[in-house]
């Protein structure tokens, strides 16, 4: 495994061209990037990068991902573009059916999404975790979110946060334990607000310091998990933990349809407490039969993640000729002033199983000695 570094700044010519060398380069590109490919996001630049790409003339996969909806006035550029792709993965149903609605039906694959295959990992750190906060099987934990990224009106969302906490009041007269779980800064801001705005005073976890695996084996220890995101349900959920999802992405029905639970997933825009209530009492009562059908789903679902791989291997093969079981993998971060996240990123990246891969850094120009800690603790050149 080897870290080479990119200073991609404006600034510095040599930087594009690094970029572009390392793309000339690659055998295959996958993009895995999840939904960035939406309205809400910055497609535009994800479809220059992918037409770069294809011009070229390198083989492209998007890889397990959530795609549109769009405005209707781009459709012809999605079109136009994703038709160029040469393999989309396709992590929902629905996905499948934007695709066909855009005219792009050519090289699409479902499959199902790839933190499914995330591994357990009961380390010191997440016991300790677990102990901090005495989490066992009567805690149920909450993740909320912001408006960041959605269309949903300040109005709307302080009717979603008076809901979360009505709930929060109504667990804490049975004797639940509730905790707040915030996978990034937006979230855990927003619990706060909630804290303070509700006068209310309840932990809150900050996973930006644990792995993705250590956070599965918290969640495998809880009740309950009340997710306003994603991929705390999914993690959760293939831990073996029920879920209840309260966004209002498809990609989150889509996701609580493929485990069985469907019935379990509350648009947040139009989201009623007792209605959340009454689906926490509908599990409790329940508990039992929702874990085995967890069960059984997971099997389902671990096979069409899997296929994730086995259709990337299929494509390069199929494209080269020339197939290596255990090919050089290069996995580009692109970073600025992200020291913050860096150990865990790394932590992850050097947690896999799969060792013969390289990690490019790619640095804009950070002032926040992202590149000193790089070198410092994982030996950089």
């Amino acid at each position: 495994m080897a870290i080479s570094f990119l200073d991609a700044t404006f600034n510095r010519k040599k930087s594009r061209f690094d970029i572009l060398n390392e793309i000339k380069s690659s055998d295959l590109v996958l993009s895995a990037g999840g939904d960035f490919l939406s309205e809400k996001y910055a497609y535009f630049l994800r479809f220059f990068e992918y037409t770069l790409i294809k011009k070229l003339q390198k083989p492209l996969i998007l890889y397990a991902q959530s795609i549109g909806p769009f405005p209707k006035r781009i459709i012809p550029l999605v079109t136009y573009v994703l038709n160029k792709v040469d393999r989309i993965f396709a992590r929902d149903e629905k996905t499948v059916l934007l695709l066909k609605e855009y005219g792009v039906t050519l090289n699409v694959f479902q499959t199902a999404d790839s933190v499914i295959l995330l591994k357990m990992n009961d380390s010191i750190r997440a016991k300790k975790i677990i102990g901090d906060y005495h989490i066992d099987k009567t805690t149920i934990m909450i993740v909320v979110r912001d408006t960041k990224f959605t269309n949903i009106t300040q109005e709307e969302h302080n009717l979603y946060a008076f809901s979360i906490v009505e709930v929060i009041k109504y667990l804490s007269t049975i004797e639940y334990k509730i905790v707040f779980l915030a996978p990034n800064e937006e979230d855990l801001q927003f619990s706060q607000k909630i804290n303070k705005d509700f006068n209310i005073n309840i932990p809150i976890l900050d996973t930006r310091e644990l792995l993705p695996s250590e956070v599965k084996f918290v969640l495998s220890n809880i009740k309950l998990l009340i997710s306003a995101r994603m991929h705390p349900l999914i993690i959760a959920s293939t831990a073996g933990t029920p879920v209840i999802s309260t966004g209002y992405e498809f990609k989150m029905r889509s996701y609580m349809k493929l485990i069985g639970m469907e019935d379990y997933y509350l648009d947040m825009v139009s989201l009623k407490s007792d209605e959340l209530i009454s689906k926490i009492n509908n599990i409790y009562n329940g508990y039992l039969r929702v874990k085995e059908i967890l069960r059984q789903k997971n099997k389902e679902i671990t096979m069409q993640s899997k296929k994730n791989i086995e259709y990337t291997k299929e494509f390069f093969k199929l494209d080269n000729n020339l197939y290596i079981d255990n090919p050089l993998i290069s996995i580009i971060i692109v970073n600025y002033n992200g020291k913050k996240w860096l150990k865990k990123c790394f932590d992850s990246l050097l947690l896999q199983t799969y060792k013969n891969f390289e990690i490019i850094f790619v640095d804009n120009y950070s002032s926040d000695d992202s590149i000193k800690f790089i070198r410092n603790n994982y030996n950089g050149d």
